[in-house]
């Protein structure tokens, strides 16, 4: 079972992600090294 507080992360993360769909790609290509 993962631990609360990671969930909670997760989730936050994952609704800002879907707030903010513009910011994923350049965070993406960062990643990527683009």
């Amino acid at each position: 079972m993962p631990h609360p507080i990671a969930y909670m992360l997760a989730k936050e993360l994952h609704l800002l992600v879907a707030k903010l769909p513009f910011i994923q790609l350049p965070l993406w290509n960062t990643d990527q090294g683009c």
